[in-house]
């Protein structure tokens, strides 16, 4: 629907937001899925996690919000990063 049809008739969509833990739950297991390997931070040991961890949470406050999309995104950057590293 446009959102003068929103406005219209009433509606309302809302999301409610994530809390930080079920968005780096999604993180770890968005990268540990987009990883070759079957090693990406979603696998790896608590030192790599912590970082990994580090970035989701940067990677949100720098974009404003913590959620799935955005998730999604950090992972596929992430996995998007990581290939580009190993072809050069």
């Amino acid at each position: 629907m446009e959102p003068e049809s929103l406005e219209r008739f009433g509606l309302r969509l809302s999301f409610h937001p994530f809390s930080q833990d079920d968005c780096l739950a999604i993180v770890r297991h968005r990268v540990a899925a987009l990883d070759d390997s079957g090693n990406g931070i979603g696998n790896r040991g608590a030192a790599q996690w912590e970082t990994g961890r580090a970035r989701a949470l940067r990677w949100a406050l720098d974009r404003g919000s913590r959620g799935g999309r955005r998730a999604c995104r950090f992972a596929r950057d992430r996995a998007r990063r990581r290939w580009l590293d190993e072809t050069d």
